[in-house]
């Protein structure tokens, strides 16, 4: 099996599945963004711990989608 086609199985798994990821770090821009394209893709819910205005003061600084988080 191909890395890529490895990494398309695991994320039909977590599709599947209805995962949900949690995100300690949600100061970090970096982490939003990821949390917002696993919410665009479908892949999984993510759950990010941080007070909601600091997530969401750091969210809109970087202009990161926090539909769906």
């Amino acid at each position: 099996m191909s890395d890529s086609s490895f990494v398309e199985h695991l994320r039909e798994r977590a599709r599947r599945k209805k995962a949900r990821v949690a995100f300690p770090d949600a100061m970090d821009v970096r982490t939003l963004q990821a949390a917002s394209e696993l919410v665009r893709s479908g892949i999984a819910q993510p759950v990010v711990v941080g007070t909601r205005a600091d997530v969401l003061r750091v969210a809109a600084e970087h202009s990161v989608d926090m539909q769906g988080i």
